[in-house]
């Protein structure tokens, strides 16, 4: 299988997952759906906790030392 045939199921099988997540949502009551919106409003407020105490921080630099490392252990190479 070719890549653009590949990048176009990757892409239709994404459109029907969100548009699947879209039905299930509208189906739902009036009152499931507030209590959805309540639930991702509170996970935004705690990652925002987290963000401002720095928790974000000790992964994001983990990752960049990781990935300078790689990057030192196989250098990209010149043409």
């Amino acid at each position: 299988m070719d890549k653009l045939a590949s990048d176009e199921k990757k892409r239709d099988a994404w459109q029907e997952h969100a548009l699947a997540h879209m039905l299930r949502f509208r189906a739902l009551s009036l009152r499931s759906k507030m209590e959805a919106v309540e639930g991702m409003a509170n996970l935004l407020r705690r990652f925002e906790q987290m963000r401002k105490s720095g928790a974000f921080k000790t992964y994001q630099a983990e990752y960049s030392k990781k990935r300078n490392d790689e990057e030192c252990q196989n250098p990209p190479h010149s043409t």
